[in-house]
């Protein structure tokens, strides 16, 4: 769903700068679910995740052609909010 989200209502500048950090948070819940055994559960969310993106093309530019917030208020929002409290230490501490 996180990565759906993003590419269907993220602000390109915004996703983009935002990447790497997604790229790590995803890189801690694939090592947490291979630990716990969940590769083949792993391997099927991600793949439906990626097959399912460019049919959210279309809704991703009908979103940024009637965007009436600026990304600046977007950013300020989801930054904080985007992954419950402690999420990354909690992981972690799965680990």
């Amino acid at each position: 769903n996180s990565i759906w989200w993003l590419y269907k209502n993220a602000p390109t500048g915004w996703l983009i700068r935002s990447l790497p950090w997604f790229v790590t948070l995803h890189a801690a819940i694939c090592l947490r679910h291979l630990r716990r055994g969940n590769g083949k559960v792993l391997w099927r969310l991600y793949r439906d995740a990626w097959r399912g993106v460019p049919r959210l093309a279309a809704k991703r530019r009908r979103i940024a052609d009637s965007r009436c917030v600026t990304v600046q208020s977007i950013r300020d929002w989801i930054e904080p909010r985007f992954y419950e409290r402690d999420y990354v230490k909690r992981a972690w501490n799965e680990l």
